[in-house]
């Protein structure tokens, strides 16, 4: 009985990792075809409003580095709709 617990433990445990790195991955793609976009880099054409929104996916999964880059956006208007005020 304790050999099977352990074994649904470390299987459990194994699950959660790996669906873990999965999403560090994930934010971490996106952050980086952002970056590609900004600069139009890597034979990427410039297109702010991709960029955006790839910063914002990464931003909302708490990647600071995304943050940054979607407070710039707004900040200089890149990518986002003129605010009317």
């Amino acid at each position: 009985m304790v050999k099977i617990f352990f074994k649904l433990l470390l299987l459990f445990i194994s699950v959660n990792v790996t669906i873990s790195v999965y999403g560090q991955n994930d934010k971490i793609i996106q952050f980086d075809k952002g970056i590609n976009y900004f600069y139009g880099a890597n034979d990427v054409k410039q297109d702010y409003d991709q960029a955006y929104k790839c910063f914002k996916y990464s931003a909302e999964l708490g990647m600071a580095e995304a943050q940054f880059m979607l407070s710039f956006c707004y900040l200089n208007g890149l990518g986002v709709d003129e605010d009317e005020d």
